[in-house]
């Protein structure tokens, strides 16, 4: 290897590395960091699931932004991020549930969440449409609170 080619690597891993860095640091999920993303604990699981709840809410809160033309790029955003969020938790609360009553809910919650998703993400929001919407959110948010006491009690 010429000395040149020796003296190139290092900067091109150095460079690689720092682009990675400061996608962290940024906040940019790499899809490695996202797939290796997991409950580490019971109390890890207590947050993720109470977390559902409020999630629910953002996400009802968000569409209804939309719906009534309030802030629709900021409540587009964070329709965008919430339901990304709710998702992957919701995969990692599921895998995670240590007994059978918790797997249960969970698995109620997954198809209440199927609801909820494509009434959140159907067409564009309409005023008309609130009442199923909110229905749809309040199964999904009983759920996620079930979910969140099963956790606790756990």
């Amino acid at each position: 290897m010429s000395r040149d080619a020796a003296a190139s690597r290092p900067t091109a891993h150095r460079r690689a590395w720092l682009a990675q860095a400061g996608a962290l640091a940024c906040g940019l999920a790499l899809p490695a960091a996202t797939a290796r993303a997991q409950v580490s604990d019971l109390n890890d699981a207590i947050n993720k699931a109470g977390r559902q709840r409020m999630l629910s809410q953002r996400m009802g809160k968000a569409w209804l932004a939309l719906a009534h033309g309030v802030d629709t790029a900021g409540a587009r955003q964070v329709l965008e991020r919430s339901i990304a969020l709710f998702e992957r938790q919701l995969d990692e609360l599921q895998a995670f549930a240590p007994r059978p009553d918790i797997r249960a809910t969970y698995a109620e919650l997954g198809t209440a969440w199927a609801r909820y998703q494509a009434a959140l993400t159907r067409g564009a929001p309409a005023a008309a449409d609130a009442a199923a919407l909110l229905q749809a959110d309040a199964r999904v948010l009983s759920l996620a609170h079930q979910g969140t006491v099963q956790y606790e009690a756990a």
